[in-house]
């Protein structure tokens, strides 16, 4: 399966889902729900979606903790929790399961894979979103009570694939 159908089947039954670090709303455009909420700390990726749903600008760390508990059916973050600390994922992953009422679903780099200056064609502000902080493993977000797949097509040439999580509630 691939990540598209992986997110596609896990909000299926979701009215309303929150992208957390959505970007462009890559996999956010693809679901069947009725409202979508993109959160994005860099404005120009939030422009750039042409789609209907709720743009909210705003770095996560401030903005999920000021949103009310069970504020939608599900939440995704794809490609999204690799980019802040560990401390900071850690409390993050927390809000993203308070938030939902059905399910959360991540997607990260097997381990931590650096993609700093070096490794992105970012430069500026944006770079400053788009750097690598942290990795996650198995174990760790099973911690949290997902159910884990290993993507074993490889993650931007990372040889140790990626992560799909999905925690129900």
């Amino acid at each position: 399966m691939v990540l598209c159908e992986w997110s596609y089947a896990a909000f299926v039954d979701c009215d309303s889902v929150l992208s957390v670090g959505s970007m462009r709303g890559k996999f956010l455009d693809l679901l069947p729900c009725k409202r979508k909420f993109a959160l994005d700390a860099y404005k120009p990726y939030l422009d750039d979606i042409a789609f209907p749903c709720e743009k909210i600008h705003g770095d996560a760390n401030v903005v999920l903790p000021g949103l009310p508990d069970e504020y939608v059916d599900g939440v995704m973050a794809m490609d999204f929790i690799e980019h802040v600390t560990k401390e900071q994922g850690v409390i993050l992953l927390n809000h993203m399961l308070r938030l939902a009422k059905k399910r959360v679903a991540v997607f990260t780099p097997n381990g931590f894979f650096p993609q700093d200056e070096a490794r992105t064609q970012c430069t500026g502000e944006e770079l400053q979103w788009q750097t690598h902080r942290s990795g996650w493993t198995i174990e760790e977000l099973e911690g949290f009570g997902f159910e884990v797949e290993r993507w074993t097509h490889g993650w931007r040439g990372h040889p140790a694939g990626g992560l799909w999580g999905v925690a129900y509630k």
